[in-house]
């Protein structure tokens, strides 16, 4: 519906300036950056300006995205995880097997089992290490597993299959991390506030489009495309300035602390004194 601009107030969006945008986390400014492209992308219009802009902001914020990156998300993290698991899976059984039989002298693999369990003791692997010392570990254990003579230990207990599992789904997991460390090494501080900068520039744009065509041609949905942009851009100051706050409340409650230890120290050295 055409609206009168005579009978409305001239309704712009709300200032978003420089140096607000500047200190938005990395979080925050995508989050933003991306409720605003959803918002505008939703007004129709034949505008070829306003959609030129539109699809500005699209492609900043996409590479945005990929500067920021969530290795979680990735898919080559997803692989990382799924063999490592499926890794740490088979040498835990492994391991119980081979420290199984070497716990009973009985058993006619009990010979065996007892040299391979050396070869385990002597390259541990723990769960809670960093990802490289996991695999580090697992690297050199592999290499023993697949040679002689422990080779031929698993074949007399039967285990050879395992090992061979276990040394694929190691490689995939070498493959992953490879290929995540590449990708992470493409996203730098510096191309990240690069991309930002693209986005920013692309939002400022979109934003002198939608109030040049709120004051030539008025209507109701552009309205509340302005409200409902004017709702995020509020929600994202006031997120900013809770932060804020709750900083320089951390920093006075150590500042207090700070104090509180200064005087008991004063007040302990006082009462040396005076006895």
């Amino acid at each position: 519906m055409r609206l009168n601009p005579t009978e409305t107030m001239q309704t712009l969006l709300t200032p978003l300036y420089a140096s607000s945008k500047f200190h938005m986390t990395n979080g925050l400014h995508y989050n933003f950056m991306s409720l605003i492209l959803q918002t505008l992308q939703g007004y129709a219009t034949p505008s070829t300006v306003y959609q030129e802009k539109v699809a500005a902001l699209a492609a900043a914020l996409k590479e945005e995205n990929a500067q920021i990156g969530v290795p979680r998300k990735s898919e080559q993290t997803a692989l990382l995880w799924n063999a490592v698991e499926a890794c740490n899976t088979l040498y835990t059984h492994l391991r119980q097997i081979v420290r199984g039989y070497a716990g009973i002298p009985l058993l006619e693999q009990h010979v065996v089992a007892t040299q391979l369990k050396a070869v385990f003791d002597q390259f541990p692997l723990n769960v809670k290490w960093k990802m490289g010392q996991r695999m580090g570990s697992l690297t050199k254990l592999m290499t023993q597993l697949q040679a002689e003579p422990a080779q031929s230990w698993l074949c007399e207990m039967g285990l050879e299959k395992v090992v061979e599992e276990m040394a694929a789904r190691h490689r995939e997991a070498q493959r992953a991390l490879l290929d995540r460390n590449r990708e992470v090494s493409k996203r730098t501080p510096a191309g990240l506030q690069k991309a930002r900068k693209v986005t920013d520039a692309a939002y400022d744009e979109c934003v002198e489009v939608v109030q040049a065509l709120y004051t030539t041609q008025p209507d109701e949905e552009l309205l509340q495309l302005i409200q409902s942009c004017n709702r995020q851009i509020d929600h994202a100051l006031t997120e900013m300035a809770g932060r804020k706050t709750a900083d320089c409340r951390v920093i006075a409650d150590e500042a207090e602390a700070l104090r509180a230890s200064a005087e008991g120290t004063e007040d302990a050295t006082e009462s040396k004194e005076v006895q």
